[in-house]
């Protein structure tokens, strides 16, 4: 596989996700998230972040244990 050609996290996630959109992305507990559903979930808390005034440039601190999100209900 050739290596990635992007710069920052949310272009590197855009390439593997169409490079390999069904390859596993992470695993925890049994649940596993592809490239595909990784980015949709990313999405999702790009979204609400900006929903609360977050804006380019702005500095956020992420304090969470190390699991995936837990599943959607």
């Amino acid at each position: 596989m050739n290596l990635p050609h992007a710069r920052t996290f949310p272009e590197l996630l855009d390439e593997m996700t169409q490079r390999l959109p069904l390859h596993p992305f992470i695993t925890d507990h049994g649940r596993t998230l592809s490239y595909s559903q990784f980015k949709t979930e990313f999405k999702m808390v790009a979204k609400g972040l900006h929903a609360l005034g977050v804006r380019r440039g702005d500095q956020v601190a992420i304090l969470m244990g190390n699991q995936i999100f837990p599943a959607p209900a």
